[in-house]
Parts: C-alpha cells; sequence; structure tokens
C-alpha cells in the first residue's frame, strides 16, 4: 500500500515537471514571436520599399528624360519656400543674399505605387533617378546647394503619384535699386522662378497658396534693412522661343536709420553749427576768423571723402548727396559773409575819409569867411560848433573817426579788466544785438541758424514723405 502511495507522487510530480516544461516552452515561444514579428515585419517592409523603388525607376519602365504627361497634359508645378535668413544688402554691387528651402511638387503617373507611406529618397544621386522640372532662378549671380554633413536634397514619393523635391539654397541676387532717397530709402528686391526649357505649353509654375501659405520666413534679422513686406507675382512672359511662366517674390526693404545718423548727419550738423561761431568773433581778429572757416570747410569735405567710399556710385543727386552740398555751402558761406564784412568795411572807411576831406575843406571855407566878415581874434571858431555829415565824429583837437575804427576801439574798451559783471549782465542782447559788432554779422547771427534750420525741415518732411509713399 505505501508503495503504490509513493509512485503515485513520483507520477503526479513527473506528470507536473512535464506540464511546466511545455508551459515554459509556450512562453519563451511567444516571447520570441513577439520580439521578432516585428524585425520580420520591418524588414518585409524594407523588402517591398526597395522592390518598389526599382520597380518605379526601372529604367526599362521609366525615362526621367521625358516629363510626365509627354505629349498628354501640361505639367503644374507648385511651389513654396521657407527663407532661413536675409544676408547683406549691397548697394555698391546692387545684389542681396539670401538662405532658403526651396520646394518643388507635382504629379508623375508614372510614379503611382501601393505602399501605404510615402517614399523618402535622401543623398544627391535621386536627381538622376526621376523626372524634375529644371528650374532655375533668373536673377542670380551666384548659387550654393549644401552638402555639410550631406547633401541637403529630398524627393518624397506618395503613393498617389505626388512628387516633392526639397533643398537647401544660399543665393547672390541681383536687386535694381532706386537710390534717389538713400540713406532715407525703400528698396523692392526679387527672385524670379522660371523654367529653362519648357514653355507654358508643357510646364506651368504656380505658387503654395497665399503669401502666408507659400513663403515662410524663419529669421529676419538684419544690420541695416527691416523687412516691410513680400508680395506674389505670376507672368507669362514672351521670349523669341514662345511664352514661359515667371514666379517672383517681391520683398521690401526699409533702410534703418540710425547708422547714417550717427555717422554722418549727426557730425555734419554740429560741423556747421561750429562754422557760425565766427559771427560772433570780431572782425579784426581776422586770424581766428578765416582759420575757423577753413578749419570748418576742410573737416567737412574730409567727412565728405571719407564717406563716399561706402556710398555707390550713380551717376544722379542722392539724398545724402543734396545734404552735403547744402551743409557744405553753409559753411563756405561764413567765410564769404567774413568776405563781405571785410569789404563793406574797407569801402566805409574809404568813404568817410572822403567826408573827412570835404570836412576839413568846408572847414577852411567858413573859417575864411569868419575871417572876412569880422576879426578873427572876437570870433573863434570851435570845431566842435562845426556842422559835421551824417555818421562823422570830431574830436576835441578836429580828428575825424569812422565807425569801423569806433567799433575796434569799442572792442579794445569790452576787453578791458574789470568789465566781466557788466559783460555778464548783457550777454544776451551782446549775443544778438552786439553794437561793436557790424550789421553783417548782425543779420548773418540769426540768418544762417534760420536759413538752415528751414532747409531741414523740408529735408525731412520731404524724404520722410517720400520713403512712406
Amino acid at each position: 500500500m505505501k508503495l503504490n502511495i509513493k509512485s503515485a507522487l513520483d507520477l503526479l510530480n513527473s506528470i507536473t515537471s512535464s506540464l511546466n516544461a511545455k508551459m515554459n516552452e509556450k512562453v519563451l515561444l511567444n516571447i520570441l514571436l513577439f520580439v521578432l514579428i516585428p524585425s520580420f515585419a520591418k524588414l518585409q517592409r524594407y523588402n517591398e520599399t526597395s522592390k518598389m523603388i526599382d520597380y518605379l525607376l526601372d529604367k526599362e519602365q521609366y525615362d526621367n528624360r521625358l516629363r510626365p504627361g509627354f505629349q498628354e497634359q501640361i505639367v503644374n508645378v507648385t511651389v513654396a519656400m521657407t527663407i532661413v535668413h536675409f544676408g547683406q544688402i549691397r548697394e555698391k554691387e546692387m545684389d542681396f543674399n539670401i538662405d532658403i528651402f526651396f520646394y518643388q511638387e507635382w504629379y508623375d503617373e508614372r510614379l503611382v505605387h501601393s505602399l501605404p507611406y510615402p517614399i523618402n529618397l535622401s543623398g544627391g544621386n535621386h536627381n538622376h533617378l526621376v523626372w524634375m522640372p529644371d528650374t532655375f532662378f533668373l536673377n542670380i549671380k551666384t548659387a550654393k546647394t549644401h552638402d555639410v554633413p550631406s547633401e541637403n536634397t529630398k524627393v518624397t514619393i506618395r503613393n498617389n503619384g505626388l512628387v516633392r523635391y526639397s533643398t537647401r539654397l544660399t543665393l547672390t541676387a541681383g536687386c535694381e535699386m532706386n537710390l534717389l532717397d538713400y540713406p532715407l530709402d525703400a528698396q523692392t528686391c526679387s527672385l524670379t522662378i522660371v523654367s529653362y526649357s519648357y514653355p507654358i505649353e508643357d510646364l506651368v509654375y504656380d505658387w503654395a497658396g497665399s503669401t502666408d501659405e507659400s513663403i515662410e520666413v524663419m529669421n529676419t534679422a538684419m544690420n541695416e534693412f527691416t523687412l516691410e513686406s513680400i508680395a506674389l507675382q505670376k507672368e507669362n512672359y514672351k521670349y523669341k522661343a514662345g511664352y514661359w511662366t515667371h514666379l517672383n517674390v517681391l520683398f521690401t526693404f526699409k533702410r534703418r536709420i540710425g547708422y547714417s545718423m550717427l555717422q554722418v548727419y549727426a557730425p555734419i550738423l554740429l560741423i556747421v553749427t561750429l562754422s557760425w561761431l565766427s559771427f560772433w568773433i570780431s572782425k579784426d581778429a581776422a586770424p581766428a576768423r578765416i582759420a575757423l572757416g577753413i578749419t570748418t570747410v576742410l573737416t567737412i569735405v574730409t567727412l565728405m571723402g571719407s564717406l563716399r567710399s561706402e556710398f555707390p556710385k550713380v551717376s544722379y543727386v542722392k539724398a545724402i548727396d543734396l545734404f552735403f552740398i547744402v551743409s557744405f555751402l553753409f559753411v563756405f558761406g561764413t567765410i564769404m559773409e567774413y568776405i563781405l564784412v571785410l569789404v563793406k568795411c574797407a569801402m566805409e572807411e574809404k568813404a568817410e575819409k572822403e567826408r573827412e576831406g570835404r570836412h576839413k575843406h568846408l572847414a577852411q571855407e567858413m573859417r575864411k569867411e569868419y575871417a572876412k566878415s569880422s576879426s578873427f581874434n572876437k570870433t573863434r571858431v570851435n570845431a566842435r560848433e562845426i556842422p559835421t555829415e551824417e555818421g562823422i565824429e570830431v574830436s576835441q583837437n578836429g580828428q575825424e573817426q569812422s565807425s569801423c575804427e569806433n567799433q575796434r576801439q569799442a572792442s579794445q574798451r569790452m576787453g578791458m579788466p574789470g568789465r566781466t559783471i557788466e559783460k555778464t549782465k548783457n550777454l544776451v542782447r551782446f549775443v544778438l544785438f552786439e553794437h561793436d559788432a557790424h550789421v553783417v554779422d548782425r543779420v548773418s547771427r540769426v540768418a544762417f541758424p534760420l536759413a538752415y534750420l528751414l532747409f531741414n525741415v523740408v529735408y525731412w518732411m520731404y524724404y520722410s514723405f517720400a520713403s512712406f509713399s
């Protein structure tokens, strides 16, 4: 009886061990299937994709030299771009730099496939495998494709035959600039997209949609300009061989005024203002006034020469040229004004000397008449009682002084010690109505600043309105 129980227990243990082993094998098999099935599926997808690519691009079935719908229908190519950033805008070379992602889409019925996912081709060989439009930018000077760390191009083929080609380009494009308002100007530069060999009977370009849908701007930061607007155009342009589709994207840039204000306008304004100090210097201080005038003229000429190398060379007068010319004339006018003062003073002295001679002759004649009519001892002629002509002063000893000589003596009196308090009290009146200054100087103190202020008001209002327009 004991043997039967023991044998039964042994049998039960063996059965349990066998069942556990079978269960472990089943679990292990499930784990293996769970791990291997996705790998097999992925491998199968790779094989299916490779076979599909080989099938689609088989040279016996697909000729990439012929466009889709050859001799049957027009190819419609949809264009879009993403602007990575704008580079330099150079007025001297009349061009600008731009870095873009360029996208093109078209349908090729020969590339329709049954895969539920799109086929992506990257690298540089795909452009020799499928047909692509021979798109180029009409107004570019240089173009660069990017191949670091690999070529930045991709072709995507969807199951409905839609082909999307994208690439990254850095372009230097020509830009016809109107610099009449420089540096208070706004410039419009463009990129023109066109096919090289396909007229509108074979290929037509279209934008992907509105401006926001077709053009995306990632970065608008520029040193000298701000991006004001982007506009899209489409036109059919006539060549000798027929009509071609042109797609134009227009970029409007507004120049920043800060650089020109600090480097050009502010120094010129200070130089012109400095030249007006000559009107408050005595006309007898010829070395001081001539030195100040020549220094300001040379300074503004030197400034014009140093800045002109940075400006574009055009055959018409720019806004900055007009400002330079008028400012130079005002500075040069201070020297001419001083010459006018000297000439006018010399003429006044000459006229007063002539009047002095006539006065002496008149005095002698009157003395003779008095001597004849009465005794000379009883009738004495006081020189102060003799009539004088206007503008002539006769001293106690009968000597005459001209107004210019009076101004010299007054200037010397103003410079005498002990007059500081009095000069301080009369500072404002001295600035505008100094009696010792020549009338031309007094007029120039007001006329020159007012005229230059009027010029600046008209200048800035006109070019601000022109830029806004």
